[in-house]
Order: C-alpha cells, then sequence, then structure tokens
C-alpha cells in the first residue's frame, strides 16, 4: 500500500471514528434532556424545587405527624390515635387505624413505648395541593420491663394531600 493510499485510508478512519462518536455524543444528550425533562415534571410546575417556603411547610407538618402516628406510649395511646385524626386522611387513616389496634393491645400488655426519628426527608414533588415526599424513619421499642430497645428502620414513599389548609398524610407506601 502505498503512503498516499494509507493517509486516505487513516483519514476515512479517523472521520468514520468521529462519526461514530458524534452520534453517540447526540444520542446520550437527546436522552439526557429527556430524563431532566421528566425529573422537572415536563411543565415545570415542581415546586419542591423552585418555592423553599412551601417546601419547608411540607417537611415540617409531615414530619410532625409521622414521627407522632409512628409513635406511641402505653400509659397514653389516645395521643396516637389523636395524631391519626389530625394528620392522616383517606387510605393513610384508614390502614393505620386497621393495625393500630393489635398494636396497641401489644403495647398495653408489655407496657411499650415506641419512639419514632426522622433521620432524613425529602419533597421528591410538590404541586401545591399534593406532596409527595421520600422519609428515613428510625423506630426504638422500649419495654417498660427493660432490656435491650428493639430498633427498626424504614424507608416510606409518602403522599400528603392539603386539606382545609393543613397538609395531611394520604398514602404511606414501605419502600
Amino acid at each position: 500500500m502505498t503512503r498516499r493510499a494509507r493517509t486516505v485510508l487513516d483519514r476515512r478512519t479517523v472521520v468514520v471514528l468521529l462519526s461514530a462518536v458524534l452520534a453517540v455524543a447526540v444520542a446520550c444528550s437527546v436522552w439526557f434532556g429527556l430524563r431532566a425533562h421528566e425529573l422537572r415534571g415536563g411543565s415545570g410546575d415542581n415546586l419542591a424545587l423552585a418555592d423553599t417556603e412551601a417546601t419547608s411547610e411540607v417537611l415540617e407538618s409531615v414530619g410532625a405527624t409521622l414521627r407522632a402516628v409512628f409513635s406511641y406510649d402505653h400509659t397514653n395511646l389516645e395521643r396516637t390515635e389523636r395524631a391519626v385524626e389530625m394528620g392522616l386522611t383517606g387510605e393513610a387513616a384508614a390502614e393505620h387505624r386497621e393495625r393500630f389496634d393489635a398494636v396497641a393491645r401489644r403495647a398495653a400488655e408489655e407496657d411499650l413505648v415506641r419512639t419514632s426519628t426522622i433521620r432524613s426527608i425529602g419533597v421528591r414533588e410538590l404541586d401545591g395541593e399534593t406532596a409527595t415526599l421520600l422519609v428515613f424513619l428510625d423506630q426504638q421499642t422500649r419495654s417498660a420491663e427493660g432490656g435491650a430497645p428493639e430498633s427498626r428502620t424504614a424507608t416510606l414513599d409518602v403522599t400528603a394531600e392539603k386539606v382545609d389548609g393543613e397538609w395531611r398524610v394520604s398514602a404511606i407506601d414501605v419502600i
């Protein structure tokens, strides 16, 4: 092969490789652009990214509700029931009431106190009337008889809705 033929072949190889790299870069740009658009909710309506005051309000309200409804004291189970009435609505309230009867019986029988702590909470989406949050919850259950506390953690996908001007949790899914 002559030197000129090799030069032409080398140039063609470079052009083909650069074209392939450019095609991959364009495809990646389009894909990342579409993913970014999806994450922003498409229409830019996700206030969690723009309205820090509204986001803080949701975080404080939902965090306080979750701490209250997932904590209990065998000497004052009514406090937890009030928290459910005030902070939960719809599916979340119905499911919690259904499960809490068994929890309350066990708490009374074994003199249990459960303390729930929010380790981390973030608003994924907020549109003014509905919010979705990701919550990392720690729970410590102690018996009046002593012994080592029982520890649990949970990762929750939470939906909250504004009802009569107040944020109320409407769905809780364990992830």
